[in-house]
């Protein structure tokens, strides 16, 4: 994460750095020229004494008279800048002038070095060197080289420096208060808006307003700043108003849901009507809403006769919930009839009986256009002392035996959706009971549920390994063991279905 700068160190920065390259750049372009001009205007002045002392030159030179070329040259004592001056005839000093004698074969040295002289003038931190010839009718006779000391140049240039450089640190410093200054003017209204915008998410209150005094940007953006937390305010007001009555209509909603929910746990089978028959049993019946679209019943019909329905209605929730009230009023009717009837028993049948009347009552019939299309998967179980009957619509059956785990596959049929034949036949299946032979059902919602590292369904596979591995302890442990590896293996992922299990021992 980045470093946090606030608005007034950055504009403090920026305008520090805008006055200090101005001044630098100012200061190095003025002091540049200064040293330009002081240099040039040392030559020029070293320079017009060469040229009036060149002509004075021109006789003494013509006719070789020493004495009078060192009188010309001597000249040059007054004036403090000049260390030395020079007449030179094809190569050879002919006259010299020399302030101090110690320097004598330095400046020699300075005027000897070049065997051909010419007119040209050099500087260096130290001396500045002018040659000029001597010349008569356009013959040069000879040269005069004029050495100068540069001490008084520079000190005065030392001087512009230091001068230039107290005024650009003055400047400098009224250039930063300027921009503190500056910057408040600035950063002050912005730093006011952020204090609002922190108070009005503290305080929630959106009837907070922010003014500005000069009527410029900052005077826009706060009129729009003030607008939006009016618009806010108002659409605030305007959800608080539709929550209030969306939170009475969800209460009514979920005081509904909630009573049907007790409806619907009153059409569940008690617990122990199943252990009348079957003492070693587990129900795992799990909605995944307040209400669900699963439901199974259990009946007894004679002595050591029962029926068992497992159903997976279509949808959850409330719709769910309402097919299975359907599903349950057509199973009193089944029930009924098959009480009153010495017929044999068939789940076949009663299943194609579901079917025609679910379709009947939901005018599901294919030439209507009626838009409702429901139903369920499911199986229906005829259990007696010797065998047990099933017919089922898309949902398996497991029996255990002898550490042996079979699955018997049901019709893939689903029951009294629009097209669903009243006239398919159900195949029945039988299967004689032995001592210890377990039974088990689910519904989807076990096997689709998500889970794992990959969000796969749980599956069949997974289910069957958990009860052959948990076939030796009773059925309350296999329950707990079944119920703790769903939940181990759905970790954070949602229930997406409802979940029936039932497990009875024979």
């Amino acid at each position: 994460m980045k470093k946090f700068h606030s608005v007034q160190k950055k504009l403090i920065y920026i305008l520090g750095l805008v006055a200090f390259l101005s001044i630098f750049l100012s200061s190095v372009a003025i002091f540049s020229h200064t040293v330009y001009m002081k240099t040039n205007d040392g030559i020029e002045r070293i320079s017009q004494l060469s040229d009036i002392a060149s002509v004075n030159l021109i006789a003494s030179v013509e006719f070789e008279d020493n004495e009078s070329a060192d009188e010309v040259l001597k000249t040059f004592e007054m004036y403090d800048s000049i260390e030395g001056a020079f007449v030179t005839i094809s190569g050879n000093i002919f006259s010299s002038y020399i302030r101090f004698t110690e320097k004598r074969e330095l400046l020699q040295e300075m005027v000897l070095f070049e065997l051909e002289p010419y007119e040209h003038h050099h500087i260096n931190f130290n001396y500045i060197r002018i040659v000029k010839p001597i010349s008569l009718e356009n013959e040069t006779l000879g040269y005069l080289i004029i050495i100068g000391n540069t001490k008084k140049l520079f000190s005065t240039i030392v001087e512009q420096f230091l001068v230039q450089f107290l005024v650009s640190i003055v400047i400098f410093i009224i250039v930063i208060l300027l921009s503190f200054k500056l910057q408040k003017r600035v950063s002050e209204p912005i730093l006011k808006l952020r204090d609002m915008m922190e108070m009005v998410s503290l305080q929630d209150n959106y009837s907070l307003r922010v003014y500005h005094k000069d009527n410029d940007e900052i005077r826009l953006l706060y009129n729009g700043f003030n607008n939006m937390l009016e618009q806010i305010r108002n659409k605030t007001e305007e959800l608080q108003e539709a929550k209030k009555e969306i939170e009475a209509l969800h209460k009514r909603t979920e005081s509904s849901i909630e009573y049907a929910s007790y409806i619907q746990h009153s059409i569940v089978p008690d617990t122990s009507e199943i252990a009348k028959s079957f003492p070693s049993y587990f129900v795992i019946w799990k909605p995944k809403d307040i209400v669900g679209g699963d439901i199974y019943f259990f009946e007894e019909i004679g002595e050591n006769e029962s029926l068992l329905f497992v159903i997976d209605c279509t949808g959850h929730g409330v719709p769910g919930a309402f097919v299975t009230m359907l599903v349950k009023a057509i199973q009193k009717q089944v029930i009924s009839d098959i009480v009153k009837s010495s017929e044999t028993v068939s789940p076949s049948k009663i299943l194609n009986y579901f079917n025609s009347e679910i379709k009947r009552i939901l005018k599901q019939g294919e030439s209507t256009n009626n838009i409702s299309n429901v139903g369920f998967e499911g199986v229906v179980l005829y259990i007696n002392r010797n065998k047990i009957r099933f017919a089922g619509a898309s949902t398996p059956v497991f029996l255990l035996y002898e550490n042996k785990l079979e699955m018997f596959k049901t019709d893939r049929y689903s029951i009294g959706y629009k097209k669903s034949r009243e006239d398919f036949q159900f195949k029945e299946l039988e299967v004689s009971i032995a001592k210890g032979m377990r039974l088990y059902i689910s519904t989807d919602g076990l096997f689709d549920q998500k889970g794992g590292s990959k969000g796969f369904g749980f599956g069949k596979k997974r289910f069957k390994e958990t009860i052959l591995n948990s076939g030796g302890v009773n059925m309350k442990e296999q329950k707990e063991i079944l119920e703790n590896r769903l939940a181990k293996y759905k970790e954070e992922y949602y229930q997406i279905d409802d979940i029936t299990v039932l497990g009875l021992e024979f």
